[in-house]
């Protein structure tokens, strides 16, 4: 699918005006404020390299993040720490090409046990790259027209950051700290996740 853009909203399977997405991630920030947290995990995986023991810490902070420590508890139990390694390492290779291919980055977790489905292992690449990877979970698919599959996550993926684009050109506020007060796919899956649970009048 494609986004598209509505006067100063977007459409995607649902509209969004532009200047509500400021205060939706306000929402988002204020119910999980370890975000910045995890992030900081994330980014130093990715920086120092995927070791052991660091892996093990990132996948239990992520899960205990997405509010199912237990999941991280059977992906630890149930993959060799060099596996989960590997896996994240190709599917950071796969987000590195240009232009990103979120579907095969999606494929390399979900080899993981525990993680098969696009929702935990999508929430993974979210705290890899936050920058281009949105959270794709079982409530979205629920709201979104993308398949629950590595091609619709694909498809979310691209108009994530083709809505972080149009927030920029309108300079609308990230109440989120990003590098030249921008945005990332993150930053609007957050907002639009907030939209569907309907948390604000």
């Amino acid at each position: 699918m494609t986004v598209l853009r509505i006067d100063r909203g977007v459409m995607l399977g649902l509209t969004i005006p532009l200047d509500r997405f400021p205060v939706l991630i306000e929402e988002h920030v204020r119910r999980y404020p370890d975000t910045s947290r995890v992030e900081n995990i994330g980014r130093d995986l990715v920086t120092n390299g995927l070791m052991p023991e660091t892996v093990k810490t990132f996948i239990a902070e992520v899960c205990g993040w997405g509010g199912y420590a237990g999941i991280g508890g059977r992906v630890l139990k149930n993959n060799e720490l060099k596996v989960i390694a590997t896996s994240l390492q190709e599917a950071l290779k796969h987000l590195d090409e240009c232009p990103p291919k979120f579907s095969l980055a999606l494929a390399c977790v979900n080899r993981l046990y525990g993680l098969g489905s696009p929702s935990f292992a999508s929430k993974h690449l979210r705290f890899l790259r936050p920058d281009i990877c949105p959270v794709y979970d079982a409530l979205l698919r629920e709201a979104l027209p993308y398949s629950f599959d590595p091609d619709g996550y694909d498809g979310f993926a691209q108009d994530c950051q083709t809505i972080a684009g149009y927030l920029r050109e309108a300079r609308v506020r990230n109440p989120v700290t990003r590098e030249g007060g921008g945005w990332y796919s993150a930053d609007v899956e957050a907002a639009v996740f907030v939209h569907v649970n309907q948390w604000l009048a």
